[in-house]
């Protein structure tokens, strides 16, 4: 690729674009070059690449998918110009995607760059932001932060290694869950101590899978609504992992917790409208100061996450608190809320079964 300097960098102003249905996994390649193939992964996932010019302030999209389906999903990039050089150890797909870039700002020179990702459907996603310099890989350093992730801001430098490898090419963020049509933003800066402009050479923004299979023996009463409330389950089935619960089709403003326990147990309890499915022992996400009683929103959606394992914390009432998951135990997980129907009572969700590794 043509080479410029990438000190030469200058923001440009530019205008956006448009939206359309659901997203869950992208990949982005930002700049004026070829983008790579639909089977390169990176450090990710393979599946098609949006090219995205490196030009900002700008909105961009519609994105599509890994399989190359419309999405809801825009990319803002809130500054940027473009910049090229054509590195001599990189080649193929990781030339397409690393020798070409967005040109980050901050430190002082101007406010850091923010990439946001809106429109994405609610879940939990790993973040894979790519933030090399092709022209002087060695020298300048890029500090790339993710607001929803726990992780910390991580650096990016170094000369190519031969292949993409975390804190050299890239940096990764988990546990990023987005819940009620929030926005992912990315903010790529200088490092503190290095006053060179930062890269932004690609996101890939990967959404973790729907865990677990609906327990054909049980079947929900419906609710004041005259649905059925629904779960699903978003993670890995390995024991002791975070898993992201969500409920829909509930009643709005109502409030209500997830239960889990072993299959097989099929009942009304006294006082309640509708059928739990699983037996003893039983326990409940319920801890008010980990936040794990939820309310159903406008939409009747409510959303938590937890270990996948145990409760540690006491739970009010009689069942005892959620024992640990043992790898090899298949569990259920329903959703128990409240409801009036007409006069104030409880209900609960289908059940979803997941066997841990």
């Amino acid at each position: 690729m043509p080479s410029t300097s990438h000190l030469l960098c200058a923001p440009l102003l530019a205008l956006g674009v448009a939206n359309v249905s659901a997203a869950q996994s992208l990949n982005i390649d930002f700049g004026n070059g070829p983008v790579p193939a639909d089977t390169y992964a990176a450090g990710g996932m393979p599946g098609t690449w949006n090219s995205v010019p490196g030009i900002g302030p700008m909105t961009y999209g519609p994105l599509v998918d890994l399989a190359g389906d419309a999405t809801a999903a825009d990319v803002i990039l809130s500054a940027g110009s473009e910049f090229s050089d054509d590195n001599p150890d990189t080649s193929g797909d990781d030339e397409a995607l690393m020798d070409d870039l967005a040109c980050a700002y901050g430190n002082g020179a101007s406010a850091p760059t923010e990439v946001t990702i809106t429109g994405l459907l609610d879940g939990e996603y790993e973040i894979y932001s790519y933030a090399w310099a092709p022209d002087n890989p060695g020298s300048f350093v890029t500090e790339v932060s993710v607001a929803l992730s726990s992780d910390p801001a991580q650096l990016v430098t170094g000369d190519w290694p031969g292949a993409q490898m975390q804190g050299v090419t890239f940096a990764l963020h988990t546990g990023v869950i987005v819940s009620g049509g929030g926005d992912v933003v990315v903010t790529f800066d200088q490092d503190s101590g290095n006053p060179t402009v930062g890269s932004i050479n690609g996101i890939q923004v990967f959404r973790r899978p729907i865990i677990g299979s609906l327990d054909p023996l049980c079947v929900p009463n419906a609710n004041s609504l005259g649905l059925t409330a629904k779960v699903t389950l978003e993670g890995t089935a390995v024991a002791g992992n975070v898993i992201l619960a969500r409920c829909t089709d509930g009643v709005p403003s109502q409030f209500g917790y997830f239960i889990s326990g072993p299959a097989g147990f099929y009942f009304s309890p006294p006082g309640s409208e509708g059928i739990i499915c699983i037996g003893s022992p039983a326990g409940r996400y319920n801890s008010g100061s980990l936040s794990q009683v939820f309310v159903f929103d406008v939409d009747g959606v409510s959303t938590n996450t937890f270990d996948g394992g145990q409760s540690v914390l006491p739970t009010d009432g009689s069942w005892s608190p959620v024992s640990a998951v043992v790898a090899g135990e298949t569990r259920g997980f329903q959703a128990w809320h409240r409801d009036n129907i007409p006069a104030p009572t409880s209900n609960f969700s289908d059940s979803v079964l997941v066997t841990f590794l």
